[in-house]
């Protein structure tokens, strides 16, 4: 067992590979509204909407004040009871958290056996903090007998403010394998239909978009590649001196390189293992 009033925590550890797809966009709902008018409206209605796109793999809601348990022990009735806060914030956190018991297969099916967190504040009340002495005593302290359990605002760790507004984050990160351009597409004609269901006054902004770097790389490289096509012809006319030569030489080329992007897909190869081989050749 761990030391009193030590709790093992799980810290969210994310690959190299994956980060460039975690916060691929960030948008921010300002409002004259109070903050915790905005958070709620932000996970109750964007949220949802924005994570049921296809390539959308999560929306994090930061920014405006959330609502905890709260739950303030009576000292005097914790040792009257003979109990600590450490052993009540064990009992009231393995009460609040999900417990796995693994799979039970049976004729093909496997159900997931599991107890789930309580939810009710009122079933929190009810909460017996001495499951051991009960059973042996007879005698079982519930939590509302030590201590006062309500539901509050949680402290506020950030403040955020546009034009003296609050303002609410909402960061979507991407699924893996999934087209950058197109699920940036699909969330922006999807604020497009969310905008005029906000609130009186509520504006719904594209803080950050990662998917505008890429689309200036691939201007870029058209840029470039259109740049060395018309100098490659140049060579070639300079060299050949001859307009039906260089035509021949650039369909041949055109040719190739599309019997090559053909067969891509049934051979299964890609860009990189055909520029891998033209270097080799």
């Amino acid at each position: 067992d761990l030391p009193d009033r030590v709790t093992p925590r799980l810290t969210k550890r994310i690959p190299e590979a994956l980060r460039d797809e975690q916060g691929f966009m960030t948008l921010q709902l300002v409002g004259p509204q109070p903050p915790g008018t905005l958070r709620r409206w932000a996970e109750d209605q964007l949220a949802p909407k924005l994570r049921s796109l296809s390539g959308v793999a999560d929306v994090v809601v930061e920014g405006g004040t959330e609502r905890e348990l709260l739950v303030t022990l009576d000292p005097d009735r914790v040792a009257k009871y003979g109990l600590s806060a450490g052993a009540i914030r064990g009992r009231l956190a393995r009460a609040t958290t999900d417990a796995v018991y693994g799979r039970m297969r049976s004729r093909g099916h496997a159900a997931l056996l599991l107890s789930p967190a309580e939810q009710s504040v009122d079933a929190l009340r009810q909460l017996v903090v001495n499951p051991v002495a009960a059973e042996t005593t007879g005698v079982a302290v519930h939590l509302q007998d030590i201590a006062r359990v309500q539901l509050g605002p949680a402290p506020r760790r950030s403040i955020s403010r546009i034009d003296g507004q609050p303002v609410v984050t909402l960061t979507l990160d991407r699924a893996p394998a999934s087209h950058m351009l197109e699920v940036a597409e699909a969330v922006k004609t999807r604020i497009e239909t969310l905008r005029p269901t906000l609130p009186e006054e509520a504006r719904l902004l594209v803080a950050d978009d990662k998917s505008e770097s890429v689309r200036q790389q691939l201007r870029d490289l058209s840029w470039r590649g259109g740049l060395g096509l018309v100098l490659v012809m140049c060579v070639l006319l300079f060299m050949l001196r001859s307009v039906r030569a260089v035509g021949i030489v650039l369909f041949s080329v055109a040719v190739a390189l599309a019997v090559a992007l053909a067969l891509m897909g049934p051979l299964g190869l890609t860009l990189n293992l055909i520029t891998l081989a033209g270097l080799v050749l």
